[in-house]
């Protein structure tokens, strides 16, 4: 991992990484209690029975709320944050927002719970993580297996369309021993009087320590599913077209990833860990996109521009 830098530079994502960094991996009670009263289950469960059988129903809902994905994602942030360095280049990271923001209004979620931010880790990896919360990572090894903006544009709106089809929210409802862990919260529950906050709040630290942890297997460990990552890919295809980008960047991409994994041998890190094959993915995109024109929309002049001013360096 590179040696932190502290350049003058860096101080424009001090209030995102602040944001990001003041949720987990904190010990603070009183922030934890916040974290909790998001989800429901904060101080509100003293005053009533009513607002537990409410907070109940919530976690056992088929789907998570927005919010509740969102400050799942925020801690998962945190955790990769507290990983990775974060890359010390202003116009680079500008230029991932500014060009991530437009694609994510082209998706079928423009608007989620906090809006969409995009970020380079430093470290020569090749990984693209999206928590659910909207935070997207993507990393310098990433980066530089593109060669134009089609290819960074593809790369984020795959990551994108992960947020866009809830892959991050359905990685927590599907975690191992969720119905367990939900018996024995209703039970606690109800057996709660009016002074038992701390057994309420004890049950609240181990839900969202739950949620985040499956989120966290999904970005660094597991990965998604096949079948979550064809339907991402298959989303960032649909965005690419809709802005008049060039959707077979991704299959070039792809193919790059490939190569990369040749040449990793045995090495298991990064895309290569948490993602499936490229071949299988590549094989799908070409299928989709059989019939398509060729027709681009994007001023590749200009885009290029953009593209050596900000990544040419990366």
């Amino acid at each position: 991992m590179n040696k932190k830098r502290t350049s003058r530079s860096v101080r424009f994502m001090i209030p995102l990484v602040l944001a990001i960094l003041l949720l987990t991996g904190v010990t603070s009670c009183r922030m934890l209690v916040e974290e909790f009263r998001a989800f429901g289950i904060g101080d509100r469960f003293v005053e009533s029975h009513d607002a537990s059988r409410m907070a109940i129903q919530a976690i056992e809902a088929d789907t998570l709320p927005e919010d509740d994905e969102y400050f799942a994602g925020r801690a998962a942030a945190a955790r990769i944050l507290d990983m990775y360095d974060v890359y010390d280049d202003e116009e680079a990271n500008r230029y991932i927002n500014i060009l991530g923001q437009t694609l994510a209004l082209a998706s079928t979620r423009p608007v989620i719970y906090a809006g969409y931010r995009f970020l380079i880790l430093d470290t020569d990896e090749i990984n693209g993580l999206a928590t659910p919360g909207g935070h997207i990572f993507v990393t310098r090894g990433l980066l530089r297996l593109a060669e134009n903006e089609h290819e960074v544009a593809a790369i984020l709106a795959h990551e994108i369309s992960h947020i866009e089809n809830r892959h991050g929210a359905k990685a927590i409802m599907e975690t191992k021993g969720r119905n367990l862990a939900l018996r024995a919260e209703a039970l606690n529950y109800r057996l709660a009087a009016v002074g038992a906050e701390s057994t309420i709040l004890g049950r609240g630290v181990a839900v969202l320590e739950e949620r985040v942890q499956s989120v966290t297997n999904a970005l660094l460990g597991d990965g998604y599913s096949v079948e979550a990552e064809k339907e991402a890919d298959l989303g960032a295809i649909q965005i690419l077209m809709t802005l008049g980008y060039d959707p077979r960047a991704l299959t070039t991409v792809l193919n790059r990833l490939k190569d990369s994994e040749k040449l990793a041998g045995r090495v298991k890190e990064g895309f290569h860990k948490t993602h499936p094959k490229p071949e299988r993915r590549i094989r799908e995109i070409e299928r989709r996109l059989e019939n398509y024109p060729g027709i681009t929309q994007v001023d590749d002049a200009a885009a290029n521009r953009r593209y050596q001013a900000a990544l040419g360096g990366i």
